[in-house]
């Protein structure tokens, strides 16, 4: 990336709260239609859609980041990440556009790469890194679906 290239990111929202996703890891944003659930999976773990053919796990990113769930919320939008050769997608409860990730502050947490002003709020930056890690954690303990994600 050149100096003078602007990082764009996909902001948003989950609750009152606001999120954003660098697009380098933001793969897409797709509409919720059909998911169909996993037997024995994490409460994380809402199910599996088909991406044009592909099978997606759908995350709920509620559950990851430690936030309240809302019971039976399975459907609505989801972002598609891409971090290395994994693809997966989390739910969200509105997506808010692209905007360029400028003045990044540094965040308080492994799970942030760091907050940035959007629409007059702060909104928390995404690490695919560590969200990736707390994956792989909420897998192992189930099943056979951590060998998936290695």
């Amino acid at each position: 990336m050149s100096k003078t290239q602007v990082r764009q990111a996909g902001f948003f929202r989950l609750a009152n709260d606001l999120y954003a996703l660098e697009v380098t890891h933001l793969q897409e944003v797709l509409e919720v239609e059909r998911l169909t659930p996993i037997p024995l999976a994490p409460p994380a773990l809402l199910g599996m859609v088909n991406l044009r053919g592909r099978i997606l796990p759908l995350f709920d990113l509620k559950g990851v980041l430690g936030l309240a769930r809302q019971p039976g919320a399975t459907g609505g939008s989801a972002v598609v990440m891409r971090y290395g050769k994994q693809v997966l997608g989390f739910v969200i409860d509105e997506f808010l556009g692209l905007s360029p990730l400028q003045s990044l502050r540094p965040g308080a947490s492994g799970l942030y790469l760091g907050e940035v002003s959007f629409q007059g709020r702060t909104a928390r930056v995404l690490n695919p890194e560590s969200l990736m890690a707390d994956i792989r954690g909420l897998l192992a303990s189930a099943t056979d679906w951590s060998r998936s994600f290695e």
